[in-house]
């Protein structure tokens, strides 16, 4: 139901009238007409005061659910320039583990002895051309030349 507010006031004034009215009088059925109407206007009361908080929390749900639509949302790219602290984070570290791992394995694999490379290699050289992987944590595709 929408209860106005002047409706709700002028209920009160007119239970309050009718109470000092029926007091006057000294009557017990007009006691009771005055208790009526005070607890007829205290539910009034009352289902204002709920439907005011069921519009304010309303409301709250609105601007919670417009805040979580913005927060969701991709961050922005800028050309090339990765704006997501996250996936910066990830592609840095993506780029120190490649250069770790290609470093390591030219280090293995320039390190033998001329009896190694002759005898067990035939003579071949073996380099690393390029380490790619997707994530930091996936398996890792190693391009090598001989």
């Amino acid at each position: 139901a929408n209860f106005d507010t002047g409706a709700c006031a002028s209920a009160r004034h007119a239970a309050e009238a009718a109470e000092v009215l029926f007091r006057s009088i000294g009557d017990e059925e007009g006691e009771a007409a005055a208790k009526s109407a005070f607890a007829i206007v205290s539910e009034l009361d009352e289902a204002r005061r709920e439907e005011l908080e069921s519009r304010f929390r309303s409301r709250i749900r609105q601007q919670k659910l417009e805040n979580a639509r913005i927060v969701k949302q991709p961050a922005p790219r800028v050309g090339d320039l990765i704006t997501d602290p996250i996936e910066r984070h990830v592609n840095r570290r993506l780029v120190r583990q490649r250069e770790k791992i290609h470093a390591g394995l030219e280090e293995v694999l320039t390190r033998n002895t001329a009896q190694i490379l002759y005898e067990f290699l035939n003579g071949v050289a073996i380099s690393v051309v390029k380490v790619r992987a997707k994530r930091p944590r996936a398996t890792q595709e190693i391009h090598y030349s001989l």
